[in-house]
């Protein structure tokens, strides 16, 4: 999964709400300069605790929306700044 969508910059908005991610080993530089990507939802994403996730947001626009979950939150502690941060409850 490293580098999924990296440089895609035809992406504004990606739900994976409903992504299966338990068995991924790598994430790292996932949304790498995805430079229109404005709306994230990994509100349902499964942390491995073995998982890579430098840069995953590295790259992204100024602003933009992020949905977590409770239980993932403290491990993203690189955020896109100024991004909105929403967490839902679960």
């Amino acid at each position: 999964m490293r580098d999924l969508f990296d440089y895609n910059i035809l992406l504004t908005s990606l739900d994976l709400s409903n992504f299966e991610s338990n068995k991924v080993e790598k994430m790292d530089g996932k949304f790498y300069h995805c430079s229109n990507l404005t709306f994230i939802d990994i509100s349902n994403l499964v942390i491995n605790s073995n998982v890579d996730y430098r840069g995953i947001f590295y790259g992204l626009p100024s602003s933009g929306k992020i949905i977590y979950n409770k239980k993932i939150i403290s491990e993203f502690k690189n955020s896109p700044s100024n991004w909105e941060i929403i967490i839902k409850n679960e």
